[in-house]
């Protein structure tokens, strides 16, 4: 090989192995590269401002994060955050954006148009899409969920109290039907002066027993 080949060998070597220093290893994070489909870049078109002002600590920085997806296949739609391809991502409640006005809360009747299943809900959500905003979307969508689950926490809760006043009741009678047999008066005897076999109880059980029967506030 030729002497003055070497050097200029040795530059390609160099300059290859610095390039396979600078590609990732398969699967492992990409900050700033597209995640892929269904992901949106955090960004104004118009301002280059955030859209969404969310910042996420990853990988010792805290920085808004470039891209975002939004989860509304759920009862409580999510704000999905990420750095790049193969990055952490980040969850955060997905709120309607505020007005930049103060408003002043919603009437019981300006709440019910936003009930679900409701004869007009087909309009309010035709209103919704015509509004292009799908933090109002998610809102709408958590609200008529947590009043659905609301519902159903409150119809067991009464069917509950029914339970606990059957029970209650069928307590009280118990307890009559013992005070009618003299039942309290039948077992102390037996319990404070009779003391049961060994087998059966050991003298320290028998004492603790009567500690706690004859505690005056028990």
């Amino acid at each position: 090989m030729d002497n003055e080949s070497v050097p200029a060998l040795a530059l390609v070597l160099e300059d290859q192995d610095r390039k396979e220093a600078q590609t990732p290893a398969p699967g492992s994070p990409m900050p700033g590269v597209h995640p892929g489909f269904s992901w949106f870049c955090n960004a104004n078109e118009e301002t280059g401002s955030p859209i969404f002002h969310e910042y996420v600590f990853d990988d010792g920085l805290e920085i808004i994060a470039p891209y975002y997806q939004l989860d509304m296949d759920t009862n409580s739609p999510e704000l999905l955050l990420t750095r790049g391809r193969r990055c952490t991502v980040h969850s955060r409640t997905l709120r309607a954006c505020k007005d930049p006005y103060p408003r002043s809360a919603l009437t019981c009747k300006q709440r019910y148009s936003f009930e679900a299943d409701q004869p007009f809900s087909c309009l309010v959500d035709w209103a919704l899409d015509q509004e292009e905003d799908d933090t109002l979307k998610a809102e709408v969508a958590r609200y008529r969920a947590m009043t659905k689950r609301a519902s159903r926490i409150a119809n067991h809760i009464a069917a509950l109290r029914e339970d606990l006043a059957d029970v209650t009741q069928q307590r009280f009678q118990s307890a009559k039907s013992l005070a009618d047999a003299n039942a309290y008066y039948r077992i102390t005897p037996r319990v404070i002066y009779s003391m049961p076999p060994l087998e059966h109880l050991t003298d320290n059980q028998v004492r603790h027993a009567h500690d706690f029967f004859n505690d005056p506030w028990a």
